[in-house]
């Protein structure tokens, strides 16, 4: 028993001693040591870079800055509301209804500035302190302070992809596949959508992959990211149930110049 402990504690060694793109690399399963030294050297390779989201299906997302332990330090957003109004008139007097539509621009900055969380009484609490700026179409700016909370990462949608990188909940690798050209090894995790509480998530077991062991979790949705073996960035998250894609969005690398709209006075602390 002893030189059984003694050979695997070796094997752990020497896997921890290889370098990260070589692990990613290996044409075999990595185990769950060899998943945590990729994902955080990805964590590491993301860390200053800036990069869109675009969903693989409609083209929008956010703009990121990337900050360190894989989470954003900014975000910029541009979504529409489509809205109208309708007057109506009593039935039968021969008038119509009269109708009105428009579209508004909502643009979103985040500023997640990494300081602490003050009350505007001047107590000091555990947290980071978020500045968020909002404008509705031409309207000037408002700027609200918030405690960033545990899923909030660049917007509503984008948790799920930075919490898989950071390696929340079970994950295991999968096969290579190209991307965009490229070669990256593919994590897999169980997914459940957070609209459907209370259904349970498929249980993984590697390679060939996704495999879900127990006839009901075939029918479950499985996340995936794909990781370049090369420079260790993320290229592509998505979802997949029953062997189709239901959504997903790619890193798009560029340079963004994100910064917080000027003129614009930021509040301190939280009310």
């Amino acid at each position: 028993m002893k030189a059984i402990t003694l050979v695997v504690v070796a094997l752990a060694q020497a896997a921890a001693s290889q370098p990260p793109r070589e692990l990613a690399s290996v044409p075999r399963p990595l185990t769950h040591a060899e998943i945590a030294i990729v994902l955080a050297a990805s964590r590491d390779a993301l860390a200053g870079r800036t990069l869109r989201l675009p969903s693989s299906f409609n083209g929008q997302g956010p703009e990121l800055r990337m900050g360190p332990a894989g989470l954003p330090r900014a975000s910029r957003s541009v979504s529409t509301i489509h809205a109208g109004i309708v007057s109506g008139s009593v039935p039968g007097d021969g008038t119509r209804p009269v109708s009105r539509e428009w579209i508004e621009e909502v643009t979103r900055f985040i500023d997640y500035t990494g300081g602490m969380v003050r009350r505007c009484g001047g107590s000091i609490e555990p947290g980071e302190l978020v500045i968020e700026y909002v404008r509705h179409g031409t309207e000037p700016w408002t700027a609200t302070a918030r405690r960033r909370e545990a899923d909030d990462a660049g917007g509503l949608g984008y948790a799920p992809v930075f919490a898989m990188l950071r390696g929340t909940g079970p994950i295991e690798s999968t096969e290579h596949e190209q991307v965009a050209g490229r070669w990256a090894r593919v994590f897999v995790s169980p997914w459940i959508d957070p609209r459907t509480p209370g259904v349970s998530a498929p249980v993984l077991r590697g390679d060939p992959a996704p495999n879900a062991i127990g006839e009901a979790a075939l029918n479950d949705a499985i996340q995936s990211l794909s990781i370049d073996v090369d420079s260790l960035l993320p290229l592509r998250w998505e979802v997949t149930k029953r062997g189709v894609r239901t959504h997903g969005f790619d890193f798009v690398y560029e340079a963004i110049d994100l910064q917080p709209p000027a003129g614009v006075q930021a509040p301190d602390c939280i009310r």
